[in-house]
């Protein structure tokens, strides 16, 4: 057997992700219709969020918006952690949630973009004595298409950044 180990080259750059729509989501707001919205974190420190569906309910369309996020090699060792919540006025409620590493994205060109679907998750305890005793169970799909934009200039911080002929300011 042989083990074969190949590196490749991971580059700081600038991930579009594109949100199209939310199918078969868990409702959560009893009193009403849900208004879902989509958080992105990368790492402890790193998050964007999308508008707000007013009245989305459990099939939002999230109408093609597109957000850039910055990955450098101070962020992209951690997942990508993507989650629906519902904007309610006294606390956001998190309504189904994935995760997965941009690396795979990273070598890849925005040519390689396509639509994907990525399955939706919450978690129940199942002992409520026991916070590490969960089961995670399906609440729906996310549609979004995710790539690397080219990018021409960059730099560390506080500096604007010219991709695809787009500018984009990073601070």
């Amino acid at each position: 057997m042989i083990l074969e180990i190949v590196f490749e080259e991971a580059s700081s750059g600038i991930m579009e992700v594109t949100l199209y729509e939310a199918t078969g989501l868990r409702n959560i707001d009893p009193m009403g219709q849900q208004d879902p919205y989509v958080q992105f974190s990368l790492g402890p420190h790193y998050k964007k969020r999308s508008k707000t569906i007013k009245k989305g309910g459990i099939n939002p369309y999230f109408e093609e918006e597109t957000l850039l996020l910055w990955v450098d090699q101070e962020n992209w060792i951690h997942n990508l952690k993507v989650m629906v919540l519902d904007d309610d006025a006294k606390e956001e409620k998190p309504i189904g949630e994935t995760s997965f590493s941009l690396l795979s994205y990273m070598k890849g060109s925005s040519d390689d973009a396509r639509e994907d679907s990525y399955d939706l998750f919450y978690y129940v305890l199942i002992d409520p004595k026991d916070e590490t005793e969960k089961k995670e169970m399906a609440c729906g799909e996310l549609i979004m298409k995710v790539c690397k934009r080219l990018c021409l200039y960059a730099c560390r911080t506080d500096c604007i950044i010219i991709c695809n002929n787009v500018i984009c300011m990073y601070v």
